[in-house]
Parts: C-alpha cells; sequence; structure tokens
C-alpha cells in the first residue's frame, strides 16, 4: 500500500499523543477533553518514531499539513483534501482557546 492510499485512516483515525487532552483539557475554556486533528496525530506520530520529540513533531506536522494543503510538494490530491479538512479542524480548536 503507497501513502497516498492510507490517507483515508491516517486522516480518520485518532492516535492520541502525550496522557492529557490537548491543552491539559477539560479546564475553563471547554468541558470536554480536545485533541489534535488525527491527520496531524498521525504525522507526529510517524516523525516521533523517528526520533523526533513530541512538541517539535506536531510544530513539524502542522507545517507539513500547511505546506500540502497548499499543494506544494508533490503530493496526491488525497493528501491535500485531508490537509485542509485537518487544519480546518486546527484552527476551530484553536478558536476555543481564545479569551
Amino acid at each position: 500500500m503507497n501513502k497516498s492510499e492510507q490517507t483515508p485512516a491516517l486522516s480518520s483515525t485518532h492516535s492520541p499523543l502525550g496522557t492529557q487532552g490537548l491543552w491539559h483539557t477539560p479546564d475553563s475554556h471547554t468541558t470536554e477533553r480536545q485533541q489534535l486533528p488525527a491527520y496531524i496525530q498521525n504525522i507526529a506520530h510517524a516523525l516521533i518514531r523517528n526520533g523526533m520529540d513530541e512538541g517539535q513533531a506536531i510544530a513539524t506536522a502542522i507545517n507539513a499539513a500547511k505546506r500540502w494543503a497548499s499543494g506544494k510538494g508533490n503530493v496526491h490530491p488525497e493528501v491535500v483534501e485531508a490537509s485542509r479538512a485537518a487544519l480546518a479542524e486546527w484552527e476551530k480548536l484553536k478558536e476555543t482557546h481564545h479569551e
């Protein structure tokens, strides 16, 4: 199976990072335990498996999704679509933490 064939599963199956919710949720901003979008989680896990620390892997995964969402790089349409969806979800999550 090539990497783009894995995109539907990677973009829909969560693989949480760390032991607490995103931004240590639930908290004063939200009553739910939040987590990164599935696609970003799975990209970050791949980077961690290759030796990157968790924080850097998350930042790198978000930046990779931004690059792929813009169509830069030799990426399949499935990857572009998954990246755009993950970034839209990420932006909504960030909105829940603005005061």
